[in-house]
């Protein structure tokens, strides 16, 4: 039994057969998460606390000046402009986003989203991808199926799962799993278990 974050087995299906290779070699000797080593970890955890009604919008807008690192001033700026733009005029309700597990063939693949939020009354759990460039098809169907098959059923049928390209403001979502996206997965899987076997 193999377990893997959804974000790098993304990466895996999304990659070159070198970049595969890669993948399995920085999940075999990644360590334990440190907050510290997450970019954008402060820009999440603002949006979130937004969503949920801890801080004000205007919260997102100041964010980038209260920055020491200049990278992160930089992309936290385009980051905020695109967020808040995507969510100008919406009417939202957060709900707290579940997380799951999707198993194939002995992969246990960790599944979860940033954000629960109802739009317009309907349910979304939503994916936040902050960095440039931006989100491939590929990763946009792993990510929003992954979400639907392991975390939607925990919200109800009429849920939607989604990945946002934050910097752009751009909302990927999807009601039902695409039976073809579901079964590449299922071979991703498969491979990722052979490629670890050999």
């Amino acid at each position: 039994m193999a377990d893997v974050r959804m974000f790098r087995f993304v990466k895996f299906c999304d990659a070159t057969k070198a970049g595969r290779r890669r993948a399995l070699q920085e999940w075999e000797e990644a360590l334990p998460y440190n907050h510290a080593h997450d970019f954008w970890k402060r820009i999440r955890e603002t949006i979130r606390a937004i969503e949920r009604g801890k801080k004000p919008l205007s919260a997102l807008e100041l964010l980038p000046a209260q920055q020491t690192d200049k990278r992160k001033t930089t992309n936290f700026a385009i980051a905020a402009r695109g967020y808040l733009g995507w969510r100008r005029n919406k009417v939202v309700e957060w709900f707290d986003p579940p997380k799951g597990t999707w198993n194939c063939g002995g992969l246990d693949v960790q599944v979860g989203a940033d954000l629960g939020l109802k739009l317009d009354g309907v349910p979304h759990i939503i994916k936040l991808h902050f960095s440039d460039p931006r989100p491939s098809s590929i990763r946009i169907d792993a990510i929003t199926h992954l979400l639907h098959a392991a975390c939607a059923p925990q919200v109800g049928p009429s849920c939607r799962s989604a990945l946002l390209d934050v910097r752009r403001g751009v909302l990927a979502a999807i009601e039902s799993a695409h039976p073809v996206v579901m079964r590449t997965l299922e071979r991703q899987a498969h491979l990722w278990l052979q490629r670890r076997a050999s």
